[in-house]
């Protein structure tokens, strides 16, 4: 989808917009530029990590892409273009690109959705702190497409061997493609294990942090220096946002 984005942005851009200027044979390197682009920005990493996977969440990441994109393109132009972008070339060439990535990406999403088998999950938690979870799973709704084969119990002896062969058995039996924790109180370091063993068998993994339940968005995700912590945003908006909205 990404390559289909830039092929038609700059077909659009040179050969539509510009007058007398053609793509040289050698600009074709553009094409797999911008999916190299894409990987190291971590555009193709994200949907392994997550259950529900939507484009429109992407859009800034796209907006950075396609600006990005659009200066390398200017800056080789001398190499890749016979003939000169104008500034009408490049703004077609931003916002095409911008614009058929986010169009390509879901359809390409809306596909893959249509036509792949659903993701086999298996839920770890108590009972009544994993139902809500696994009755919004069984939505297939908004870019989600989940099964849930299984639900067992997360409790504090589940590190002993008996209760980790049993999760390890139960995900080779079930063909399981993610197990999906939900953490009670106290079960810190039995989480720990299953992560370790899930990850083991080369699983995919998502926890449901309690705490989000209460807090909801309103929070930042803080890095010291490796241990992850929550800013909580104040309630209301502050006062330099409080301008912006009534200036608006």
């Amino acid at each position: 989808a990404d390559s289909w984005a830039a092929a038609l942005a700059v077909i659009i851009s040179i050969g539509v917009l510009g007058v007398d200027d053609r793509l040289k044979p050698i600009g074709l390197v553009v094409l797999p530029l911008l999916v190299v682009t894409c990987k190291l920005m971590g555009l193709y990493d994200r949907d392994e990590l997550v259950v529900r996977k939507t484009t429109l969440e992407e859009a800034p990441a796209l907006f950075q892409l396609a600006t990005l994109y659009t200066l390398l393109i200017w800056l080789l132009e001398p190499f890749i273009v016979d003939g000169e972008l104008g500034r009408k070339q490049v703004i077609g060439l931003w916002a095409c690109l911008f614009a058929c990535m986010l169009l390509g990406r879901t359809i390409a999403r809306t596909l893959s959705l249509r036509y792949t088998e659903p993701e086999r999950c298996l839920v770890l938690g108590e009972p009544t702190a994993a139902e809500p979870i696994i009755r919004k799973l069984q939505e297939r709704a908004g870019g989600m497409k989940v099964d849930v084969v299984a639900r067992m119990p997360l409790q504090g002896d589940i590190n002993h061997v008996a209760g980790l062969t049993d999760v390890a058995q139960a995900i080779r039996d079930l063909d399981v493609h993610r197990v999906v924790l939900v953490p009670g109180s106290g079960e810190t370091d039995a989480m720990l294990d299953v992560i370790r063993l899930v990850k083991g068998l080369g699983v995919r993994v998502s926890v449901l942090p309690r705490v989000l339940e209460v807090l909801g968005s309103s929070v930042e995700f803080d890095d010291i220096h490796g241990m992850p912590m929550l800013g909580i945003r104040s309630f209301g908006l502050s006062r330099s946002s409080q301008a912006v909205k009534r200036g608006t």
